[in-house]
């Protein structure tokens, strides 16, 4: 796991300061995106005449990227599952995440719940078959589980 703190200057801020620097950095990544996406299309279909938006954008994003920059020393002890990091790194949602690891659980869950009811099944069939030869042994047997 990657761990990420909050801090500010040498102390360490409370739990109210650091959600808002979180949510500070999340709305600089959430307009970064945005920003990106605008200036993707505006290159896609590029005019002479949108060149000083085109320059505004890019200029938002540098900006953005700035503000990251600075944020990022506030930022030292968040814990991001690493696999949560190879997910993103696959081009997949990270708030698909959860979703991914609950189906994985529940699949193996149900093979779980099967190899126990196997098991439950070959127990039954060997006190079935135990019972034929040693039937005193058996019935002794049930009686100390009770």
């Amino acid at each position: 796991m990657f761990r990420f703190s909050f801090k500010l200057g040498r102390k360490l801020m409370s739990k109210e300061q650091g959600k808002e620097k979180l949510g500070e950095v999340c709305h600089h990544l959430e307009q970064m995106i945005v920003d990106t996406r605008t200036v993707g299309i505006m290159v896609d279909d590029f005019q002479s005449g949108n060149q000083a938006r085109l320059n505004q954008n890019l200029n938002k994003i540098i900006d953005n990227l700035r503000m990251l920059d600075n944020l990022k020393g506030h930022l030292y002890d968040i814990m991001i599952p690493k696999d949560v990091l190879n997910y993103v790194d696959e081009g997949k949602s990270p708030e698909l995440y959860n979703k991914d690891c609950l189906e994985k659980s529940l699949a193996k869950q149900e093979v779980v719940q099967a190899k126990v009811n196997i098991y439950k099944k070959l127990h039954d069939q060997l006190l079935k078959d135990l019972k034929e030869y040693y039937p005193e042994m058996v019935h002794a047997y049930k009686k100390s589980r009770k």
